[in-house]
């Protein structure tokens, strides 16, 4: 877990903020995996309302349906290797036999594309275009950032999946697949998930200031970015700070 510094966010900070921060962190962590209308989304949820609650707040609960889509199979193969990779979420899946081709990078115009990316990635031209490649039968997206291991791209796109068969794979496995795409690999890209209804929630919380006639600030945090120890810090912050009426959304959606 990352550590809350004594610079930057943690600098504004009084000793017992810090000290609420890390035990918020502490409990956060302790909830398991937070993928939206998992057992351990619930369990954040849940969570997130009490401790409002137990600040005097009185949080409300936004519930919504969606279609949860779950990894079945998700792998790249090549050379008798099996990596184990996870889906890009608003790619269409593969046949359970998946797609074969050959591996390059994206100028080599490959069947398979290998390409590195970190989360932000997403945001560009490159990466619209790489996704709408007609030419590709399938997608790797090395995962790239601060940490080694899986880093995924938002899907910005999941109601309404496109473009070839996409999976992340981690860091750790980045020479071995760069080392393939280099020497033209032949390779098997495995995606298979299925859908399923599901129902989760977001938590609003309304923290009253101290001059209640200036106009309102909204955040609006994913819940699953709390896994950054400075967000926190900020938005603990912000809590003791106040001057205006803030209202906190906390989203699933």
């Amino acid at each position: 877990m990352e550590a809350i510094a004594p610079t930057g966010a943690g600098a504004c900070l009084s000793d017992d903020a810090i000290a609420r921060a890390a035990a918020w962190l502490r409990a956060w962590d302790a909830q398991g995996i937070h993928r939206t209308a998992t057992v351990g989304d619930q369990a954040g949820a849940d969570w997130l309302i009490q401790e409002a609650t137990s600040l005097g707040a009185a949080p409300a609960v936004e519930k919504f349906a969606l279609d949860r889509l779950v990894p079945v199979d998700t792998y790249l193969e090549f050379d008798g290797a099996r990596i184990p990779g996870v889906p890009v979420f608003d790619a269409p899946a593969t046949e359970d036999d998946g797609v074969t081709g050959i591996l390059g990078p994206v100028a080599a115009q490959m069947s398979i594309a290998v390409v590195q990316l970190s989360p932000r990635g997403i945001y560009t031209p490159e990466y619209e275009e790489l996704r709408r490649n007609a030419a590709c039968r399938g997608v790797v997206i090395v995962c790239k950032g601060e940490s080694p291991g899986l880093g995924l791209l938002n899907a910005e796109r999941f109601r309404q999946p496109y473009g070839a068969p996409a999976i992340h794979v981690s860091s750790k496995s980045r020479d071995a697949v760069l080392a393939a795409a280099a020497r033209r690999a032949s390779a098997r890209l495995v995606a298979t998930s299925r859908r399923t209804a599901a129902q989760a929630c977001n938590v609003v919380v309304k923290i009253l200031g101290q001059d209640r006639a200036r106009a309102q600030l909204m955040v609006a945090v994913n819940r699953g970015a709390w896994r950054r120890a400075r967000l926190l810090a900020r938005i603990v912050a912000l809590s003791d700070r106040l001057s205006a009426t803030l209202r906190c959304g906390l989203y699933r959606q």
